[in-house]
């Protein structure tokens, strides 16, 4: 660590891309093309490669070979977010669904709050995504069955595993470091 670097309340590290280890800075070069800025989050992630390669990792997988539209993903990981309490995460969820996954703004406001939603879809994966997390997994099959009767296929279930799994990373990341909420999500402070 550097004399001029800076560190969280619970001493870990904040890097820049000077600061970062080698095996770091592709993930915070990716992230500034991605979002326009290299949030706090991934700063303090970058300490580990490991975990900011995962982080990273697991976005792109969901993104990129998942069957959940943009929006449900973000949909998914903002109602883990407000479930795990993660304030952090729920700000930079609100944030994505405001500017680059459009969500209704009801329905934001409603996950946020803790609450059901109106729509159908977004209400059966609210639910299940919520259970998978809370079962780690040991969901009934009966229960599998009925999401895959609302319209949702096999895949898809996995695929909110994955989103699960990127959360936690996330979630616990946040915890652990009391990382301070970036000047971009601050709109979205909870």
């Amino acid at each position: 660590m550097t004399a001029t670097q800076n560190i969280t309340a619970t001493g870990f590290p904040i890097h820049n891309p000077q600061t970062a280890p080698e095996a770091s800075r592709q993930v915070m070069e990716g992230m500034q093309q991605k979002m326009g800025f290299i949030p706090n989050l991934i700063q303090i992630m970058a300490e580990s490669p490991a975990l900011a390669h995962s982080y990273l990792g697991l976005w792109d997988i969901a993104t990129k070979n998942g069957g959940l539209s943009p929006e449900e993903l973000n949909f998914v990981a903002l109602v883990i977010s407000e479930h795990q309490k993660c304030k952090y995460c729920i700000a930079a969820h609100s944030n994505v669904a405001d500017t680059v996954a459009p969500i209704e703004n009801e329905i934001v406001a409603a996950i946020r709050e803790g609450r059901s939603v109106e729509n159908p879809r977004f209400e059966a994966l609210r639910i299940f995504a919520i259970k998978l997390y809370d079962a780690q997994g040991y969901v009934p099959e009966p229960e599998v069955n009925e999401f895959i009767k609302q319209g949702f296929t096999r895949r898809e279930v996995l695929d909110i595993v994955v989103i699960i799994a990127w959360k936690t990373l996330s979630g616990l990341t946040t915890a652990l470091t009391a990382v301070d909420l970036d000047a971009e999500f601050e709109p979205y402070k909870i």
